[in-house]
């Protein structure tokens, strides 16, 4: 049997009835205390008609999800928490209307309830028929709206539209890369735009390395995406590359940190030379392997070398006959 107070908090922020019923109000609770909409990677809570002393306790509790604790109403506030007997009924209103979810302080310790952060255990939070070095949680309706982004270009002052529960954007780099073809929860399906938009508002939490790595830095994937080992590193290596496309992104873990290298298959050879060193005759050998060589041998062989040699030495030896004769000549006329 479903709790009724929980599933009122549910619908609070934004789930709906279909996924209450498709995932369950124990699971939904978990994912919304630290899935909510967030304001800059920021999530906040204003308490109203408490004491100072019950505030006090009421900010330990805040700072185990990472609340940061107004102090008044502001536009970017996310939560207010209202004792049952609190009468000032504009104040709450006022904070409705900046775009706050109230809650009673009943709901407030319901939803931020002190549990282990276990989402993972339910299959339906990502493709399982992605593998798994690509598959991330997916944001749920409580983030189905339009938001504008900024273009990374300095060249232009463009914005995008981008929706983190449909994961899509009307940037270039989503619609002529084909990324809707990859499925929700499928990193390739992610631009840049969606990346920031998922990294400070959905704000993902216990990712692997390299998906960490990837999203905290804004690096969209392409096309392919391989996994190759070498001797004494750790962590695998991760390749991102188009099929049609000269450069291939290497994510390589150095000192348990990876960096991003861009490689050329054609011409086999880095990027401004920028490589990871003492690496890179074992690293070479993995990329032939993906790539083959594509080095053509030399044009130039052994045979041509002699001609040319010989070439030289016919004119030498006939200017130095010149030369003889015409100092024969000029020694008989003295």
């Amino acid at each position: 049997m479903k709790n009724t107070s929980k599933i009122e908090i549910i619908k609070k922020l934004g789930i709906t009835d279909e996924e209450i019923g498709q995932y369950g109000d124990f699971f939904l609770i978990n994912y919304l205390k630290f899935h909510h909409k967030k304001h800059y990677g920021e999530s906040s809570v204003l308490f109203l008609g408490f004491s100072e002393e019950e505030i006090e306790q009421l900010k330990k509790n805040a700072a185990l999800f990472d609340l940061k604790v107004k102090i008044k109403i502001s536009p970017n506030l996310n939560f207010v928490c209202v004792k049952n007997d609190f009468k000032d009924e504009k104040r709450i209103v006022k904070s409705r209307e900046n775009g706050a979810i109230i809650l009673t302080e009943i709901e407030y310790l319901e939803l931020f309830s002190e549990n282990e952060y276990n989402i993972y255990d339910n299959e339906l939070i990502f493709p399982i028929s992605v593998e798994e070095d690509l598959r991330i949680v997916k944001p749920l309706s409580n983030f189905n709206e339009d938001l504008e982004v900024e273009s990374f270009s300095f060249s232009n002052e463009n914005t995008y539209l981008t929706n983190l529960f449909e994961q899509t954007c009307n940037c270039n780099e989503f619609i002529l890369g084909k990324k809707s073809k990859y499925e929700k929860g499928d990193l390739r399906r992610f631009c840049k735009h969606l990346l920031l938009e998922y990294k400070q508002r959905f704000a993902p939490k216990k990712l692997s390395e390299i998906k960490d790595f990837l999203i905290q830095n804004g690096y969209s994937l392409k096309s392919n995406f391989k996994k190759i080992n070498i001797e004494k590193v750790i962590l695998p290596i991760y390749l991102s590359y188009d099929n049609n496309n000269e450069w291939c992104d290497i994510y390589f873990p150095l000192k348990n940190i990876y960096k991003k290298y861009s490689y050329n298959p054609t011409e086999e050879r880095f990027s401004y030379d920028d490589k990871p060193h003492g690496y890179v005759p074992a690293l070479r050998f993995e990329l032939n392997k993906v790539f083959g060589t594509k080095k053509q041998p030399s044009k130039i062989n052994k045979k041509t070398i002699p001609n040319q040699n010989k070439g030289c030495t016919s004119v030498l030896l006939t200017f130095t006959l010149m030369v003889c004769c015409i100092m024969f000549l000029i020694i008989n006329q003295i």
